[in-house]
């Protein structure tokens, strides 16, 4: 008799918002969606996460859904593309993140508190909500609010 099993991924369940732009963030989300997490990729199409728009392109021809840097480390999540400079935009990001378990960001200090998304302001949309910061200067200190990668989209 041949019975199949049902198995379950690790993280099966676990539900993420990504608003990452280049490595840091969109890394460790695809790792998270690897082992089972429904990852949504938070971005806009105004100014695209740099490795949309940077070769190698698949045939050689240019365009946002055709970058292989961006491709590795987006496999397996979903996508939405928001406003952020728009009030609706932001209403909408936090309606994803009443829904999360998990907001990752690896911006410098100030975009995600800009926008009412700081970890104290996610607290008050949900209070369990864990949130995962990778900035490149530290949260605190004198650098915090200088970007890791110039031409950061979000600030």
């Amino acid at each position: 008799m041949n019975e199949e099993k049902e198995t379950l991924e690790a993280l099966e369940g676990l539900k993420v918002v990504d608003f990452g732009w280049a490595i840091a963030a969109p890394v460790i989300c695809w790792y998270l969606a690897t082992h089972g997490a429904t990852v949504v990729r938070v971005e806009t199409s105004t100014r695209p996460d740099v490795y949309r728009v940077s070769a190698p392109y698949k045939d050689n021809k240019p365009g946002l859904n055709r970058a292989g840097f961006f491709a590795y480390p987006n496999v397996n999540k979903l996508s939405i593309a928001l406003n952020m400079s728009l009030p609706k935009g932001i209403e909408l990001a936090k309606k994803l993140v009443v829904w999360a378990d998990v907001v990752v960001d690896n911006f410098r200090v100030g975009p995600m508190e800009k926008w009412g998304l700081g970890y104290e302001d996610l607290k008050k949309v949900k209070p369990d909500i864990i949130m995962v910061r990778t900035t490149n200067q530290g949260l605190t200190g004198p650098h915090n609010t200088h970007p890791g990668w110039v031409g950061n989209w979000w600030g």
